[in-house]
């Protein structure tokens, strides 16, 4: 039996990786107070770092993205609970398809901050407490 991909489902499912990321961050109450600022972010390809979507789709399809894709900057963004955003959107199904298949070899940190400086390190949706966010040349351009 072939296997046909819907776009919409292929695109809802690719930036909702990132976007159940940040509605975890977002329904995580830091210290009940608001919403949670987004201080870093950092993306992986088979556990190595990538700098931008352009990066992390080449490295998971093989293939460049040129146009008909979009995304939404996280880095520095403010999210309260119940917010989600999609952050990565590709309307080409032969490269949708392919991120859809490969969605495992993605994962994301994502560091956020109460208005209080109180700060969590997200990783494989669980937050734990950090001192500061992360900083250095391997965090995510978006």
């Amino acid at each position: 039996m072939t296997r046909r991909f819907d776009r919409d489902l292929v695109v809802a499912l690719v930036s909702g990786f990132i976007g159940a990321l940040a509605l975890a961050v977002s329904t995580y109450n830091v210290g009940g107070i608001g919403p949670a600022e987004i201080r870093s972010v950092r993306v992986f390809v088979d556990d190595k770092p990538v700098e931008d979507w352009p990066m992390a789709v080449a490295r998971m399809t093989g293939k460049k993205i040129d146009e008909g894709w979009g995304y939404s900057t996280m880095s520095g963004t403010l999210l309260t609970a119940g917010q989600t955003r999609n952050v990565l959107i590709v309307h080409d199904r032969a490269i949708g398809a392919v991120l859809f298949n490969q969605q495992q070899r993605l994962r994301a940190e994502i560091c956020y901050c109460s208005a209080l400086e109180d700060c969590w390190l997200l990783e494989r949706n669980v937050p734990r407490q950090v001192s500061r966010c992360p900083d250095g040349s391997d965090l995510f351009h978006d």
